[in-house]
C-alpha cells in the first residue's frame, strides 16, 4: 500500500473508534433528558401509598427538577449560522439553478441545501448548523470561500460544487458523510457555549473544545475520503478530461492562496502597520492573479511538487496523485495559466459589492485579532508553510 492509499484508508477497528467518539458527544448531550424521563417514570412508584418513602421521593423530585433545567439549558443552545455573507437565490440565480439542476438529476433521495453563504477564507464545504442544542435535525449550509470562486473557471469550480453537493445524496455513502459532517457540528459547541457564557457553559464549552479536536483529528481521513467520494460522483458526470483539468486547478489554486496569496498580503499588512499599500487589494485582483503572475513554468512547478508531497496542500484534501489515480488517470496534464471566472459568472451584477464587504469583514477579523500571534497573522486566514518564519520571509515551494 503506498503512503497516498494509506491517507484515506480507514480501518474497521478506527472505523468503529470514530463512530463510538461521534456518539459520545450524544450521549453528553442527551445524559440529563435521558435520566429526567427515567426519574419521572419513577416517580408513580416513589408516591405510591403502598411504597412511600420521604426521602426516595424527594431525592426523585429534586432529580426531575435538576434533569428538566439542564435539559432546558442544553436544547436551547443557539449556533450563530452567519458563518459568512448570505448569498440569496436573487443574488446568484444561476447557482441556484445549478444546484436545483444538480439535486433533481441525483433524484428524490437527496437533501435540501438551506442557505449558502460565502466567506472570507478558501473554502468549499457543507456545513450542518443544529436547529437546537442536540444535533439530531440541522439545516444544510453551503459555504463557499469568495477567493474560491474567483480563482477557478467556471466549470472547474461547477465540479468542485458537484462534489461538495454529492454529500447530500442520503443513500450515498451516509455513514461516511454523517462521521466526517460530525467535525463541523462539534467545532460550533465551544463557541455556541461560551458566546452564551450562562452556567456551566465554560465547563461544557473547554470538554467540546478538547473533544472536536480529537474527533478532528481522528476523522481527518474520513474528510479526505468524503472529497474522494466526490470525485467518484463527479466521474459520472463530468467528462473524464475537463474532471483531469478541474482538479490539478483547484489544487493549484489552493496552493496559490496559501502559499502565495495570503503570506503576501500578511507581509504587506506587517510591513505597513495594518494598512495594504494602494496597489494590493485583498480581493478585487483574485481572478486575474493565476494568469498574470504564475507563468507556465511556475505552474508546472506547483503540480510537480503537489504530485510528489503528499503533505503540500491542504490536510483536508486527498493528494493529487490518489485524487488524479481515483479518476483512472496516471499523469497530469500540462495546463496553462487561467483567468478566474466563476465569481462574475455566477454572482453577475452584484459580484462588486461582494468584494467590498468582503474585504470590509476580512479586514474587520484581521483588526480584532492581530494581537493573536506575535506575527499578527489572523486565525481565519488560511496558514502558509513556514508559520515560524518571519513576516518579511515569503513561503518558497
Amino acid at each position: 500500500m503506498t503512503t497516498t492509499e494509506h491517507a484515506t484508508n480507514v480501518s474497521l477497528v478506527k472505523l468503529l473508534a470514530i463512530c463510538c467518539l461521534a456518539l459520545l458527544g450524544y450521549a453528553i448531550l442527551l445524559s440529563f433528558p435521558l435520566l429526567t424521563i427515567y426519574c419521572i417514570s419513577a416517580l408513580p412508584a416513589a408516591f405510591s401509598p403502598a411504597t412511600f418513602d420521604v426521602t426516595l421521593a424527594g431525592v426523585y423530585s429534586g432529580l426531575v427538577a435538576l434533569g428538566v433545567a439542564i435539559s432546558y439549558h442544553t436544547f436551547t443552545i443557539k449556533f450563530d449560522d452567519h458563518i459568512g455573507i448570505p448569498l440569496s437565490r436573487d443574488k446568484a440565480p444561476r447557482l441556484y439553478d445549478y444546484l436545483d439542476n444538480h439535486s433533481s438529476d441525483s433524484g428524490i433521495f437527496c437533501s435540501k441545501i438551506h442557505e449558502i453563504q460565502l466567506s472570507e477564507r478558501h473554502e468549499i464545504k457543507l456545513i450542518k448548523v443544529p436547529v437546537f442544542g442536540v444535533p439530531l435535525w440541522s439545516k444544510n449550509v453551503l459555504v463557499i470561500g469568495l477567493s474560491h470562486m474567483q480563482a477557478l473557471p467556471k466549470k472547474s469550480f461547477e465540479e468542485t460544487l458537484t462534489a461538495t453537493a454529492s454529500q447530500l445524496i442520503l443513500f450515498r455513502h451516509p455513514l461516511l458523510h454523517w462521521l466526517s459532517s460530525l467535525h463541523y457540528v462539534w467545532e460550533q459547541y465551544p463557541v455556541a457555549l461560551r458566546t452564551r457564557n450562562k452556567i456551566g457553559d465554560v465547563f461544557l464549552a473547554d470538554f467540546f473544545s478538547m473533544y472536536s479536536r480529537l474527533y478532528k483529528r481522528l476523522t481527518m481521513p474520513l474528510i479526505r475520503k468524503t472529497q474522494l467520494k466526490g470525485d467518484e460522483h463527479n466521474h459520472h458526470i463530468h467528462n473524464h478530461r475537463d474532471l483531469l483539468e478541474g482538479i490539478q486547478m483547484e489544487m493549484a489554486a489552493e496552493v496559490y492562496m496559501r502559499h502565495y496569496h495570503w503570506p503576501q498580503i500578511l507581509k504587506a499588512l506587517y510591513n505597513n502597520n495594518g494598512a495594504l499599500p494602494n496597489d494590493m487589494r485583498l480581493y478585487a485582483d483574485i481572478p486575474n492573479e493565476i494568469e498574470n503572475k504564475l507563468g507556465t513554468e511556475k505552474l508546472t512547478a506547483i503540480f510537480t511538487t503537489l504530485y510528489e508531497k503528499p503533505s503540500f496542500g491542504s490536510p483536508c484534501t486527498p493528494p493529487l496523485r490518489q485524487r488524479i489515480q481515483k479518476i483512472g488517470y496516471d499523469k497530469m496534464t500540462k495546463l496553462k495559466p487561467w483567468p478566474g471566472e466563476a465569481a462574475s459568472c455566477y454572482i453577475e451584477r452584484d459580484y462588486p459589492v461582494f468584494v467590498e464587504q468582503m474585504e470590509k469583514r476580512w479586514m474587520e477579523k484581521y483588526a480584532r485579532s492581530k494581537h493573536a500571534t506575535q506575527q499578527n497573522i489572523p486565525k481565519e486566514t488560511p496558514r502558509t508553510k513556514t508559520p515560524t518564519a518571519s513576516p518579511a520571509t515569503e513561503p518558497q515551494l
